[in-house]
């Protein structure tokens, strides 16, 4: 049995990682470049196509990046102390989005409130600067994230969703403008 065969001028081994081994274990083969030219292809094709897909899935803003101006607006959950210190630290408008009911037992200090289950929500909310940092919050979470939603897609550059909404905040002995 031949150890090696002529390829382009060169001694070519009959055995190599693509043998096909359903011949025997004492089989040899002959390696095909044009088949090891393609599976690297391959590879390469693979791997640039998962990196692709991976930045689209993580839509290139990985947690705790700020989106700046001439991005797409997104939306970030905060907490009521990451609320406490940024609104300090970033100034801007603090919306209150609850009904008239749940307002009569205190705000936020400095909020505007607009009701989400008013009919003219859309059109007050559009009214604020979309340029402006906003922190928007509820009774616990759900509607302030709901409301942010609809301002990311109305164009608002900085919404900050405060998880937990007027509940924590209060909970947590911050203060509370009556």
């Amino acid at each position: 049995m031949d150890e090696g065969v002529r390829f382009g001028g060169k001694e070519v081994p009959r055995s190599g990682p693509l043998c096909n081994l359903s011949h025997g274990i004492n089989q040899r083969c002959v390696i095909n470049f044009a088949t090891m030219k393609t599976v690297k292809m391959m590879v390469a094709v693979l791997l640039m196509g998962s990196s692709l897909i991976t930045m689209a899935c993580s839509g290139g803003n990985s947690e705790g990046q700020e989106q700046t101006q001439g991005q797409t607006p997104m939306v970030k959950d905060i907490s009521v102390s990451e609320f406490n210190t940024l609104r300090n630290d970033q100034p801007g408008i603090i919306l209150d989005v609850r009904t008239p009911g749940e307002v009569a037992g205190g705000t936020v200090p400095g909020a505007i409130v607009i009701d989400i289950t008013d009919s003219e929500f859309e059109k007050k909310v559009n009214e604020l600067d979309k340029n402006a940092t906003i922190y928007v919050y509820c009774k616990a979470g759900g509607r302030s994230a709901n409301a942010s939603d609809k301002m990311n897609d109305w164009g608002f550059q900085k919404v900050y969703n405060v998880t937990g909404g007027f509940d924590a905040w209060s909970s947590a002995g911050y203060e509370v403008s009556k």
